[in-house]
């Protein structure tokens, strides 16, 4: 702190030196190439070290005079008319300066919603200035933080998902043309997963599990009994942001195997062996699509299923966290929020009011 003070102090004296003895070939304000140069540099350093000066100096230390100071002292221009501008400048920013420091020292001994209110309408004249930035910068990163915070405990929302599945669904589909019937019993097990962000927080729906199938498929007078075993992964993403809640598209991964297969026809005798040699050697053929497009219809019917199943989610958790939002007024997008987890719990935080907290 005391080094950047100091280097903000000797940075005031140095633009006066860009103008000493240089090539003759100047712009239209009579400045060299080289004198433009250092002009834009020095600028930039002077803003670096006004903006480090009043991040260090909040919320009412010294400091924030000394860059009040800084940024309404002369500065080098590009002629006549640029300074003299330059002084208009100054004019016009002084009273909002001198009101913003005096301001924050009062709001840093008593905060109040009248002061919070007056510091922020002069933040908003003050940021149309490059100059002021430095400045508006440092205080609204000092209290850029959420003041009203809404917890919910996460197992209120894994009631609603996690858990083991073990049921028997009906399978009724075709596969390669051949409709095939029977059931298939499900065992899985779901989870919740709660990543949050800076502004923003992930609730994935995660289900892990295997399909064991037995089925009937029936082609002419041959009929084709196999058991399948279909091993899946569905991922369900909700985002819960200012604006609300986003349901992301869901993805699985579900991969189909037969374990066996028999082949029987119904036609008695020389006819009937025939007809089952030959349907022996069809099914075996096409093994491998077959089980190709059952995943694509396993896969088709966990998509429903896990959609369907969000919807409860969904519903618990406009109550216990979109709701709150609502009310603190920020489901509009009107305001800064911040989302974390600690110790099982979901910490949604929001800036109520024209300051937040420091």
């Amino acid at each position: 702190m005391r080094a950047a003070f100091l280097a903000l102090m000797v940075a005031q004296s140095l633009p006066a030196a860009v103008y000493s003895e240089q090539p003759k070939t100047s712009d239209s304000g009579g400045r060299t190439a080289v004198q433009v140069a250092l002009t834009h540099s020095l600028a930039d350093l002077k803003h670096a070290l006004q903006r480090t000066v009043a991040m260090e100096s909040m919320p009412a230390k010294p400091g924030l005079s000394l860059v009040a100071s800084s940024i309404l002292s002369t500065a080098p221009g590009d002629g006549v008319g640029r300074r003299d501008d330059d002084a208009v400048s100054r004019r016009r920013l002084r009273p909002h300066i001198v009101a913003l420091i005096a301001l924050l020292e009062l709001y840093a001994e008593q905060p109040t919603d009248e002061l919070a209110a007056n510091i922020a309408s002069h933040l908003v004249t003050l940021a149309d200035s490059p100059e002021a930035k430095p400045l508006v910068d440092a205080v609204r990163g000092y209290y850029g933080h959420a003041n009203v915070w809404v917890d919910v405990s996460e197992n209120l929302l894994d009631t609603a998902v996690e858990g083991s599945i073990d049921r028997w669904d009906p399978i009724d589909t075709i596969i390669l043309g051949t409709p095939v019937a029977g059931k298939g019993k499900v065992e899985a097990v779901r989870t919740l997963e709660i990543q949050p962000g800076a502004n923003a927080a992930v609730l994935k729906i995660v289900v892990d599990g295997v399909i064991n199938g037995n089925t009937v498929g029936r082609r002419g007078a041959a009929e084709i009994i196999s058991h399948t075993l279909t091993r899946f992964r569905t991922e369900k993403s909700l985002v819960l942001s200012p604006t609300g809640l986003t349901l992301l598209p869901t993805v699985c991964e579900a991969r189909t195997q037969t374990i066996e297969s028999s082949v029987t026809a119904k036609k008695p005798g020389l006819r009937g062996r025939i007809l089952e040699r030959v349907a022996r050697r069809r099914s075996q053929e096409l093994r491998s699509a077959a089980d190709d497009e059952s995943s694509q219809h396993a896969r088709g019917r966990l998509l429903k299923a896990v959609d369907d199943e969000a919807e409860t989610l969904v519903k618990r958790i406009n109550r216990v966290a979109v709701l709150p939002m609502l009310l603190i007024g920020y489901a509009t997008g009107g305001g800064q929020i911040e989302i974390y987890s600690e110790r099982r719990v979901l910490r949604i935080g929001a800036i109520v009011g024209p300051l937040g907290a420091p």
